[in-house]
This record gives C-alpha cells, structure tokens and sequence, in this order.
C-alpha cells in the first residue's frame, strides 16, 4: 500500500507514495511562498511609496501562487525519482517553467478581467522573460539535483544557489523589462517590486526543494529499517 505507485521497466520504483505526500506538502508550502513573495513586494512598493491597487494586488497574488506552486511542486517531482535524477529534475525545469510563467501570466489579466480592471498587453517583453525564466529554473533544478546527490548538501549551500541564480537572471529580468519600458525606465517602486520577486523567488523555490529532498530522504530511511 505504501510503496510503488508508478515504476520503471524493470520494476524499480520511481515514485514511491511518501514522495507523493511530499510533493503534496511541497505544492501547500509553494502557496505559502507565493503569498510571502507579494507580500515583500507589495511592502517594497510601499517604502518606495506606491500605495497598493486592489485589482492589481488580487492578480498578482493569484499569478505568484499560480507560478509557485506549479514550478517548485513540478521540479519537486523529479526530485523523487529514483533513478536519473538530475536528467529528470532539468528536464521538468524546463517544461514547467514556461508552462508556470504562461498560466500565472493568465491567471493575473484573468482576474483584472473579472475584477473590471485592464492590464498590461501580452508583448514581446512577456516571452522574453519566459525564455530567461525557462533558463533560470532548468538550472537551478540541474543544481538543485546534483546538492542532493551529495547527499549531505546544506540548506545554506541551496540558498547561495537561489541567490546567484536570482541575482543573475533578476538582473537579466529586469533589464528586458527596462529596455520596453517607455523612455527605457519604470517608476522606483515598481522597479524595486521587481528585483524583490526575482530574487527572493528562486531562493523560496530551492528552500522548498531542500524541505522535500529531507523528507524523501526520511522516507527512504524508514523503508531501510523495514
């Protein structure tokens, strides 16, 4: 009952249920994050002195808990496989990223939408960041993979991972939001909103995979002692 719930050809298990329960807590733990992340950022706007826009807040939350949850819970799930590991956690990296970024992008001018609020035009300035992003989480998911190979990988050592992934790829971010900006400029708190998102983003996201990595590894040590 607590063992195999898909396997491989020769009968190996690939996702066993406690890793299942895992990504379940791993998907309630990137809701928490989403809601986190909006709240720095909607606190950065406010010391930037920006005063907060309903419509615009409510849509935002939805699309950082949308992005949230399916990018870490999806990159979690390579996380469990037993075998082929790092292939499979770059590779989920890689197809969840877009696939986070297209829907919470959704979910947000869907709720402008419901709210009687219009927002910014889908552009060319969207899909860019799609591309950095996509980049970005298959290789925080490549290095996420090889600290759990170590086996005795630090929460720390996947902070500095999220941190320098965040700090790369946030600057790239944000100069493509700058360069289609109008006048190649946006207003400070906006600007500072953004920096805070895409640097504290990746750093909650190897958090949660390091919270998930413990608790698969827990699970495998119960399973050795049966």
């Amino acid at each position: 009952m607590n063992d195999i719930t898909l396997t491989d050809d020769d009968g190996a298990p690939w996702i066993p249920t406690n890793a299942l329960h895992a990504m379940a807590a791993a998907a309630w733990i990137a809701v928490l994050l989403g809601v986190l992340v909006e709240c720095l950022v909607l606190a950065t706007r406010a010391a930037a002195g920006s005063g907060p826009q309903f419509a615009q807040s409510v849509a935002e939350l939805a699309g950082s808990v949308t992005w949230a949850v399916i990018v870490c819970t999806g990159i979690s799930l390579g996380s469990a496989a037993s075998r082929h590991r790092q292939r499979m956690m770059g590779l989920l990296g890689f197809l969840c990223a877009p696939l986070a970024w297209a829907l919470a992008k959704g979910v947000q001018h869907g709720t402008l939408a419901m709210l009687d609020t219009h927002g910014e035009k889908f552009g060319m300035a969207v899909l860019q960041v799609g591309a950095l992003k996509t980049v970005e989480y298959t290789l925080l998911a490549i290095a996420v993979a090889r600290l759990m190979q170590a086996r005795h990988s630090t929460l720390l050592q996947h902070f500095m991972v999220g941190l320098g992934l965040g700090l790369v790829f946030g600057a790239a971010i944000v100069g493509v939001n700058l360069w289609h900006a109008p006048g190649h400029a946006l207003p400070e708190a906006r600007l500072l909103g953004l920096t805070v998102n895409e640097v504290i983003f990746p750093i909650g996201c190897v958090a949660v995979l390091y919270f998930i990595a413990r608790l698969n590894d827990r699970a495998e040590a119960g399973a050795a002692r049966k």
